[in-house]
């Protein structure tokens, strides 16, 4: 299903959500959703509990959902939100046992930190376009300066999120959506408030500490390990790793169905071509008569924190990779 297209959505990361979650929506959740969500890591380090422990049951049925709306008014000592996750997982057992997981996907961008009620606000206010306003830096006192993960999950813990019904020609199917939506709201409503997760799930190969340590932050220092311990990072190269694996060593769920088969090869298929894979490594290079001035990153995102390195050759050194 093309959930962007019906959506209206047309970045390149939104049809990446909608290309890769669209086709695992047909596949139960055993057979690439859960072990996927195993590798999860979560956002405080100490907490060695994973997010399926977290969780406390194996899913039969997963429910996807996509750009669902994050809205709640403002309280004290809140603002008020108006925000769009990409994506809102819903997990089920035969025993009626439910968690819901909203989901943040970014393919070469980070998070923003702005939500989409104030941007024209902030274009007047400091002078800037909206693509520049939703990176912008703003001052802590800022009442206006919130943080887009935390946001996500407060809005999931709080009962912020709903879903849109968008309308249709076809009175029938619209009738459909609406009963699907209202359903979908029943079903959230039910789910208990410890098993309420956050996933940031980003193009990288190692956490995004900082970026992790600037959404816990927003949580008051009462609240951040409780917070913490329900939020949790994963790569998109951990996918395409568990999604090879199935088709190598494939499961008698798997091995038995060819529908099955022809849909982890359409995922990986996608994935190979935006290239979000796993990260195989890099040519000999020959540094014997190389200048560091003649040398610049291939893919950025494989490496973190190269700030760190001295300026001369952070700026300009570069590694190949490998096919």
């Amino acid at each position: 299903m093309n959930a962007a297209y019906l959506c209206g959505k047309v970045g390149e990361e939104d049809q990446l959500t909608s290309d890769i979650f669209g086709l695992l929506r047909y596949l139960p959740p055993n057979l690439i959703l859960w072990p996927f969500l195993k590798l999860a890591r979560c956002f405080i380090k100490s907490d060695s509990v994973g997010m399926d422990e977290e969780v406390g049951f194996c899913p039969t049925l997963s429910d996807y959902f996509f750009w669902p709306a994050a809205n709640l008014p403002a309280t004290p000592g809140n603002r008020a939100l108006d925000r769009q996750p990409d994506l809102l997982i819903l997990l089920t057992d035969s025993e009626k046992h439910s968690a819901a997981i909203v989901v943040e996907i970014k393919l070469s961008s980070i998070k923003h930190d702005v939500d989409a009620r104030i941007t024209n606000e902030l274009d007047e206010k400091y002078q800037c376009t909206s693509e520049l306003g939703s990176k912008l830096k703003l001052p802590e006192s800022d009442e206006m300066y919130g943080d887009q993960l935390a946001d996500y999950f407060r809005a999931l813990r709080d009962n912020g999120i709903t879903f849109p019904i968008r309308g249709s020609r076809s009175a029938k199917i619209e009738a459909m959506v609406a009963n699907e939506s209202w359903d979908a709201q029943k079903k959230l409503s039910a789910v208990p408030i410890d098993k309420k997760f956050l996933l940031y799930l980003t193009d990288a190969y190692s956490p995004p500490d900082r970026e992790i340590a600037d959404t816990l932050s927003r949580f008051g220092q009462a609240s951040r390990s409780s917070a913490g311990s329900k939020l949790f990072w994963l790569g998109w190269s951990s996918l395409y790793l568990v999604v090879e694996n199935e088709l190598s060593s494939p499961s008698s769920a798997t091995s038995s169905n060819e529908a099955f088969r022809k849909i982890l090869s359409d995922i990986l298929r996608l994935m190979d071509a935006r290239d979000v894979r796993e990260f195989s490594g890099w040519d000999k290079i020959l540094m014997s008569n190389a200048n560091p001035s003649d040398l610049c990153f291939w893919t950025p995102r494989w490496f973190s924190d190269v700030a760190g390195l001295d300026t001369r050759i952070s700026e300009s050194i570069n590694f190949w990779k490998t096919h």
